[in-house]
């Protein structure tokens, strides 16, 4: 049936003549080729109204073919760019036994396999002008040249194949209904390896089908009055471009008939606001014009507007409800409040900040490096400075704790390099002047971990410059006052590798002066107690370090009570249960070194179970890995017996980290170190 379709085009003015083809298409139109309509009016007076005639070759009346006139319709120019090779022409009858074909609505229905039927004149040499349809069959490319045309190249060399006056023909794919698109541009030659050429191009269907959608769209817009401009956003409505053509018409009707009905009811008053009647009015008012995108913009704004007015309302209160949240040790609470709050207004930075932070807390280190990175973008978006070096400082946390200290340190200076303008532009601003402080003792946190000693103290003690300044400014500044004490214990850190161990005790001690009068001050304080629980484990270490084994002991115990409370009190919170972890190892090397090895590998075993969890819960932490290497080696030594496994799962971890590039150049005689170790173990 399909075959009906096909139609043949000729002029009208004598001598008539066979000039090309075209396809029966739905609504009643024969869409062509635009160089076979130009051709066939050439000789016509442009005066009048232009013609063809239009033969259907497969419907006959007392043996002759059909034949009736056809106009043009649309002459398909209104595209961006150069118009198509294509005409859709209206004609004056269409005979029963003629079909008129559905287009494709897309590009997978275009190419493939198919073949073409189309007018071949000079098959009969009897009378040479004549056409006869045949079939042709080809390939049809997947892709469309620069004029939007599908490349259509001819299977079986020795079959028919198009010549002059094919052009318009109808082209399907195998087994399609459809149709594919239209023929145009054929030639028959030989190309540069004398092989037979056979090529043609086909104007889509999907080409077509715009032009007919709006042709069937003004017919029935005269029908309804409804104002051109009007016609493309009630198309778009309706859905125009995925329903069938002979559709159109109703759904435009329905669509009319119900935006005028619904435009006509009143706005009855209600409890929302005169406002929100106003905007339903003018909605409605446009509606009733069948402005549909004006209806809908007028909604929008006031939508959008109220949008940002209950976002204002929500975010402050999304805030202390996070807040709450993270004071009770509700961390999965708290991550969907401000999930939530960014969700809202993306380009709230500290919300990211916070997320971040609780990601870390709970010991995921790729989901606080995704928060960050959040923060960072949305402080650019919104070109604030200072939240954009925050941002650079705690993607270098993590970048720090997952080993990668060269990322770690351009993320610091990144954000030394934004914190050094701001507190030189305004030296009184006491929080830019924080913030300088900061990016010097990340930098040296890296540096220090790079074996850079010399490096690191300089920045630590830049520093502690700023801090002393901040902290002479403003005694009761608690927050200043502890930066204080954070300087201090990073130059007794730096001093304590150089061997300085007077000195670094000095600074250790200049530190748990500071906490502890913070600590008093505030008993619940988590963060005051956790920093009281590291100077007693430093000031431990240097104690230990002199000899002075007693002294150490009292100083850890005192850390792991404080860190016993604080584990207790959270058991999500990773970095809280690491040092938990700390204070029991610290514990059984003074025990190990009094001679005391059972207690002593009590309190190894204990560390090492609280480091085997967090390693689990993040593989990728680097920090725990190697606290876990220096378990192992801890419970070889205390357990002689035990030492080759617990060596070997140590080595098994540097190595890991060696090969990820993780393991810190200040580690990296610990590979040898322990390849020496398990040497000595037996079987």
């Amino acid at each position: 049936m399909i075959e009906q379709s096909l139609v043949y085009v000729h002029s009208t003015k004598p001598p008539r003549r066979f000039v090309g083809c075209g396809t029966l298409v739905e609504g009643g139109y024969v869409a062509t080729c635009r160089h076979v309509w130009r051709l066939a009016t050439a000789e016509q007076n442009a005066d009048v109204e232009l013609e063809v005639e239009i033969e259907y070759p497969r419907a006959y009346q007392e043996g002759v073919a059909k034949r009736t006139r056809a106009r043009l319709a649309d002459n398909c120019e209104r595209a961006a760019g150069p118009a198509p090779e294509l005409v859709l022409l209206l004609p004056n009858d269409i005979p029963p036994e003629a079909m008129t074909l559905q287009l494709a609505r897309e590009d997978k229905f275009e190419s493939g396999t198919g073949y073409a039927l189309i007018g071949l004149a000079g098959r009969d040499r009897s009378n040479p002008t004549i056409p006869e349809d045949v079939r042709i069959d080809a390939k049809i490319a997947n892709h469309r040249n620069a004029r939007g045309l599908r490349q259509f190249t001819g299977i079986n060399d020795t079959s028919y194949w198009s010549g002059r006056g094919s052009s318009g023909s109808p082209v399907f794919l195998e087994q399609g209904q459809q149709l594919a698109g239209i023929l145009s541009k054929s030639e028959l030659g030989a190309n540069a390896g004398d092989s037979t050429l056979r090529e043609a191009f086909v104007v889509p269907a999907t080409t077509t089908r715009p032009y007919l959608v709006n042709l069937i769209a003004q017919q029935t817009a005269k029908t309804q009055h409804i104002p051109i401009d009007s016609l493309q956003p009630i198309l778009e409505m309706v859905g125009a471009q995925d329903i069938s053509i002979a559709e159109i018409p109703d759904r435009i009707r329905r669509f009319v008939e119900a935006a005028r009905a619904h435009a006509a009811e009143p706005v009855h008053p209600s409890n929302d606001g005169a406002d929100i009647e106003a905007v339903i009015g003018a909605s409605r008012e446009k509606l009733g014009q069948l402005d549909t995108a004006g209806a809908r913009a007028v909604l929008q704004a006031k939508i959008d507007e109220e949008e940002k007015a209950r976002t204002r309302r929500l975010i402050p209160l999304l805030n202390e409800r996070a807040a709450i949240e993270r004071l009770a040790f509700d961390h999965e609470s708290a991550k969907a409040s401000l999930a939530e709050i960014i969700r809202l207004a993306r380009d709230d930075v500290w919300a990211h900040i916070h997320l971040g932070d609780l990601w870390r807390i709970t010991g995921n280190l790729d989901n606080a490096a995704e928060a960050y990175r959040g923060a960072e973008q949305a402080a650019r978006r919104t070109s604030n400075e200072r939240d954009l070096s925050v941002s650079h400082n705690r993607i270098g946390d993590v970048l720090l704790s997952q080993g990668d200290r060269d990322g770690a340190l351009a993320a610091y200076r990144a954000a030394l390099a934004i914190a050094e303008p701001l507190a030189r532009r305004d030296p009184a601003n006491t929080q830019w002047q924080r913030d300088l402080s900061v990016s010097h003792n990340r930098i040296g946190d890296v540096l220090l971990s790079q074996g850079d000693r010399d490096g690191a103290l300089a920045a630590y003690r830049a520093a502690l410059a700023i801090a002393e300044t901040l902290a002479r400014r403003d005694p009761a500044n608690t927050e200043w006052q502890r930066d204080l004490s954070v300087s201090h214990d990073r130059i007794g850190d730096v001093l304590f590798s150089q061997g300085d161990r007077d000195g670094a005790l000095t600074a250790y001690r200049a530190a748990l002066a500071i906490r502890e009068t913070l600590a008093r001050r505030d008993p619940a304080n988590t963060e005051w107690q956790r920093d009281l629980s590291v100077s007693h484990d430093r000031i431990g270490d240097v104690l230990r370090s002199q000899g002075d084994r007693d002294g150490a002991l009292t100083a850890y115990r005192a850390a792991l009570a404080i860190a016993e409370t604080l584990a207790r009190r959270d058991l999500a919170n990773t970095e809280w249960q690491r040092d938990l972890s700390v204070s029991h190892n610290r514990i059984g090397d003074v025990l190990f070194s009094q001679g005391d090895r059972n207690r002593a590998l009590t309190a190894y075993r204990t560390a090492l179970a609280v480091r085997e969890t967090l390693t689990r819960r993040d593989p990728a932490n680097t920090q725990w890995q190697r606290d876990l290497i220096v378990s192992y080696v801890k419970m070889a030594e205390a357990e002689p017996t035990a030492a080759r496994a617990q060596l070997s799962r140590a080595l098994d971890i540097a190595r890991t980290l060696q090969s990820e590039g993780r393991l810190a150049p200040t580690d990296a005689w610990v590979i040898d170190d322990l390849t020496q170790r398990l040497g000595g173990t037996k079987e």
